[in-house]
């Protein structure tokens, strides 16, 4: 089985974690918080459900023929997507750099 980096890193020790400098582990963690903040944002959550459905709709409504237009809604809707994973993901890294920066202290 193969696991996500992210999740195998997350059990290592410390010292297998390649060492970040100061400023930039506060930057990917500041990074993260402010992701996570859009992540929680409900003017935003309302935008991309309102997007997709709308996409979504005119996948369902389109000829399956028209190639090229699914080919495209299905590109919108993956951008969304991959928008909503990278915050994600930041957000997460923040969680973890800040989970060893507050160990390492100790």
């Amino acid at each position: 089985m193969n696991w996500p980096v992210r999740l195998v890193l997350r059990f290592l020790p410390r010292v297998v974690v390649p060492e970040l400098p100061d400023d930039a582990v506060q930057a990917a963690i500041n990074r993260g918080r402010r992701a996570e903040t859009i992540l929680q944002d409900e003017v935003l959550l309302e935008a991309f459900s309102e997007i997709e459905t709308k996409l979504s709709e005119q996948w369902r409504s389109s000829s399956s023929a028209s190639h090229e237009v699914r080919e495209r809604l299905f590109h919108q809707v993956a951008a969304l997507q991959s928008v909503r994973s990278q915050l994600k993901r930041w957000s997460e890294d923040a969680v973890f750099l800040a989970d060893r920066l507050e160990k390492a202290a100790r």
